[in-house]
């Protein structure tokens, strides 16, 4: 399951990048994508699979901070 969840946060990074102002995945609807996440995976960090989304986390070849996985 872990991998569906970083394909979904790589699949709305993409899109994001190409979309425009009327098709962007907002923070709002973000989070709402992340808190049913967390209903559904004890252990999902949020914070961390919205960064990843967003750019800020960038997910290593390790796994060290993929979505998902709490540090």
């Amino acid at each position: 399951m872990k991998e569906d969840l970083v394909a979904l946060a790589d699949a709305l990074r993409i899109h994001n990048r190409t979309a425009d102002g009327r098709t962007e995945f907002t923070p709002d609807h973000l989070r709402v994508l992340a808190d049913f996440c967390a209903s559904q995976f004890p252990n999902f960090n949020w914070e961390r699979w919205i960064d990843h989304i967003v750019g800020v986390n960038k997910c290593s070849a390790e796994g060290a901070d993929t979505p998902g996985q709490q540090a």
